[in-house]
């Protein structure tokens, strides 16, 4: 399986759509784009099922809601990438602050504090910087093409 970073209208287009599903309209109208330019690049990712197209009969047929296929598409949030890195840091923290306390020197929780204090802080500095950095990738199918091979045996 190959995981794809998405980029352009297509990344946009998957962003738009988060969790909600939407018509292409409605996509159009946040992405800026025009909906005939949507909406081929809706079929293209409908084609790669990346995306799903849903159509309510009983409320009105001519609209149909857009969804985002959550097995072929990962949407990353680089705040959310270092939150994970952050609590591994404050656990260790947490076990060195009762490590010091238990055999009663500090020098343990100063060295405990040194040891996070700068990890910490780039982490919260590349946070600041790449807040707005999301990855969105898609998951591609590969195309098994069968390939057949003519033998023809001369007679004479």
């Amino acid at each position: 399986m190959n995981w794809e970073t998405s980029s352009g209208i297509e990344r946009e287009i998957l962003l738009s759509l988060g969790n909600k599903s939407k018509s292409i309209s409605e996509i159009a109208k946040n992405i800026g784009k025009a909906t005939n330019t949507v909406g081929k690049y809706i079929e293209r990712m409908e084609l790669q099922k990346i995306i799903i197209r849903h159509q309510d009969y009983l409320k009105d047929a001519r609209k149909s809601e857009i969804s985002i296929n959550k097995e072929r598409v990962k949407i990353k949030k680089a705040d959310i990438f270092y939150l994970r890195y952050f609590l591994i840091s404050l656990f260790s923290l947490i076990l060195t602050l009762f490590w010091s306390f238990s055999t009663k020197k500090l020098e343990y929780l100063f060295g405990g504090i040194i040891g996070v204090i700068f990890p910490v802080i780039y982490m919260a500095y590349m946070v600041f910087i790449e807040k707005d950095k999301i990855v969105v990738e898609k998951l591609i199918k590969s195309k098994n093409r069968k390939i057949k091979i003519k033998i023809s045996t001369m007679t004479n």
